[in-house]
């Protein structure tokens, strides 16, 4: 199922969680791209935030420096299943002083409600395509 909601900001910077090629993919749209990484994958000084995931927990970090204040970032993602590093993700940000833009996903397993707790935390979010997680 193809989503139908989207929604427009002035961005300077895109942010992606974790290496999954998305930063080619968006390389197009000509804005700085920042890197969230898993725990110990980054060599400068960086920000760390530890989150809950289905089976355990785990820890997504931000270079320092990455993210200027004020700065409207866009956290892109290949999948939003429960929404644990999507939302550790949006606290790096706010940690660096940024302001998180929204969120863009390529698939929301809508049933496992990531998607749903973003958007009760007031973030904006766009999918391109809905699935069922169970």
């Amino acid at each position: 199922m193809v989503s139908n909601n989207i929604f427009l900001v002035e961005l300077k910077s895109e942010v992606s969680e974790e290496s999954r090629a998305i930063d080619k993919t968006l390389g197009n749209l000509s804005k700085s791209f920042v890197l969230m990484r898993k725990k110990n994958k980054l060599p400068a000084e960086k920000y760390s935030q530890e989150f809950e995931l289905e089976y355990g927990k785990a820890t997504l970090e931000v270079h320092k420096d990455s993210i200027t204040p004020k700065e409207k970032i866009l956290i892109i993602d290949d999948l939003i299943a429960t929404g644990g590093t999507a939302e550790a993700g949006a606290k790096l940000v706010e940690k660096s002083d940024g302001v998180v833009a929204g969120f863009l996903f390529v698939i929301n397993l809508f049933d496992l409600g990531g998607k749903k707790l973003l958007e009760n935390k007031g973030y904006k979010t766009f999918s391109l395509m809905d699935f069922p997680g169970h």
